[in-house]
């Protein structure tokens, strides 16, 4: 059973948001799905699909640091591997955040 088939209980709608939640398939998978497979209009497929990737960033950006925090303070292992890649990433796109400013995190 592959995964579209798995949707197939949801409306359409509902499946074409779940799908671009899911960072296997987000937009590139979740459009076609919803146009080829659910038969929905391509503005609603896009609709729906860019909607599910939106709440999925979201939720990456508020839940990122508690889990981040909740692991840091359970593992020490995971707090130095946390603390090199957090570290990594902040030294990594300073440079471009003060060169384009807030356009750098759309962009980047």
């Amino acid at each position: 059973m592959g995964l579209s088939a798995f949707f197939l209980v949801f409306p359409p709608e509902l499946a074409t948001f779940l799908l671009a939640l899911l960072p296997l398939t987000e937009l590139r998978a979740s459009i076609p799905i919803g146009i080829f497979v659910y038969h929905l209009p391509a503005f609603s497929a896009f609709f729906y699909s860019v909607l599910g990737n939106l709440v999925a960033g979201y939720l990456v950006l508020v839940l990122i640091n508690p889990i981040a925090n909740y692991f840091k303070n359970k593992f020490k292992v995971v707090k130095l591997v946390l603390d090199w890649w957090f570290n990594r990433v902040y030294n990594r796109f300073l440079t471009k955040y003060q060169k384009y400013g807030p356009v750098a995190l759309v962009i980047f």
